[in-house]
């Protein structure tokens, strides 16, 4: 299993104590968080998406990717270029 990098971008007012030392993964993740977690950028998280390559939920107004949809990108094997010309056109 990937680990899991601690999130950056909320906030805790836990004491050190308190927070155990195997965190749980979260369910699910905002697009600038999921960006961290892969060691991309938020705009190769939206061409990923809108490639069908990473599945979203969509919650109110917010795009949320959830953890098992990030395990199973990074587990996959393809190797294919994130450029604004391969979700233009397509290859199939």
């Amino acid at each position: 299993m990937i680990e899991q990098k601690p999130c950056r971008t909320t906030r805790t007012r836990r004491s050190q104590e308190a927070v155990s030392s195997t965190p749980q993964p979260r369910l699910l993740y905002s697009r600038k968080e999921a960006s961290y977690q892969l060691s991309i950028s938020v705009r190769s998280i939206d061409y990923l998406i809108t490639e069908g390559r990473l599945h979203t939920r969509k919650i109110g107004g917010r795009i949320l990717v959830p953890h098992e949809e990030l395990l199973r990108f990074v587990r996959s094997d393809r190797m294919q270029a994130m450029t604004p010309a391969a979700v233009a056109c397509p290859t199939s």
